[in-house]
């Protein structure tokens, strides 16, 4: 023992480094039986009670705006940012919004209303810190901006069979739910992967994640993706298709299968966010170039939507403290 070498065991540099030039093995496991792991070994965590009742409200053709209002205002907190949502210049509303149901018939609509309280009801499935890059606030920022980008975009469109914009809100607005799997299921190696970004700021969170060192299976659930984790989980909560693939594919630069519109939705959004320092793409000396698509979308349609989109993104981080509180 006295003749040993000695070492670091727990600072965060020799985390960074190890991480950085350690390639995880890939185990006898296929991907197919990590995922069915993943969902049998690990407890994931059922849709909270409120999201539940909100999604079969929602998609109930009997509901009505007082039934989904109903549900909502169980929780004062959501329904307190939905009225303050509605308020929002974005959607130039004049008048003044005094609840829920005010909120659903005069700015915003039965459908988004529903949206935007199944996923903030959703994300108390989680148990993870407020703070880092990879904690609440940072995460609602980025889902928020993410799900206002492409909602405005898929009206800009204008393409109601190809994309449908409370679809589109509800895609940007869960697509990354799998980082906050993550966090609540894989606390300490979550903790390694919050520091390699802090440290990392150029580095996207979808390569970092493929060099997180971890205790077990841990590492190789984690290696499979944010993305790929979180369509797991959308999945067994029985969401929409086409969030379900925008979540497992918002980094797969070359899809092409069913809902593709969806998924080349999240990447435009995503690559404007990384513009202005949020999301988890990476801050580049230069801006990312847009993705390829196939949306009826040219380049000046999207700056324009950006330009307009821009404006709220105070409004939006004031909104995420609030939800992460």
């Amino acid at each position: 023992m006295t003749s040993a070498p000695k070492a670091v065991i727990s600072n965060e540099r020799a985390a960074v480094s190890m991480a950085s030039s350690v390639t995880p093995p890939s185990g006898p496991q296929s991907a197919e039986a990590i995922r069915a792991s993943l969902e049998k070994i690990y407890r994931l965590p059922p849709m909270p009670p409120m999201a539940l009742k909100i999604i079969e409200t929602v998609n109930d053709p009997t509901s009505s705006a007082e039934d989904l209002a109903e549900w909502v205002e169980l929780d004062p907190s959501v329904a307190a940012q939905i009225i303050r949502y509605a308020a929002s210049p974005f959607y130039g509303y004049r008048g003044k919004i005094n609840s829920v149901r005010e909120a659903i018939t005069r700015v915003l609509g039965f459908e988004l209303v529903g949206h935007i309280a199944l996923g903030i009801a959703s994300s108390k499935a989680f148990k993870v810190d407020k703070d880092g890059p990879l904690g609440l606030k940072a995460f609602w920022q980025h889902a928020i901006s993410c799900a206002v980008l492409a909602q405005a975009l898929a009206r800009k469109a204008n393409k109601p069979d190809l994309l449908n914009p409370a679809t589109a809100y509800l895609s940007g607005l869960m697509h990354n739910l799998g980082v906050l799997l993550i966090g609540h299921l894989f606390q300490p190696e979550f903790s390694m992967l919050n520091k390699l970004v802090r440290n990392q700021p150029g580095e996207p969170l979808h390569k970092i994640e493929k060099r997180i060192i971890g205790l077990g299976q841990a590492q190789q659930v984690i290696a499979l993706g944010h993305g790929e984790v979180g369509a797991i989980l959308l999945s067994n909560w029985n969401l929409p298709d086409a969030v379900v693939h925008a979540c497992r594919h918002h980094h797969d630069e070359v899809y092409q299968g069913e809902n593709a519109a969806y998924v080349e939705l999240i990447q435009i959004a995503n690559v404007l966010l990384s513009h202005q320092g949020i999301g988890d793409l990476g801050k580049s000396a230069e801006p990312l170039p847009l993705p390829a698509h196939h949306l009826p979308l040219s380049e000046a349609d999207i700056a324009e939507v950006s330009a307009r989109v821009v404006d709220m993104y105070e409004e939006i981080g004031e909104l995420a403290d609030r939800i992460a509180a």
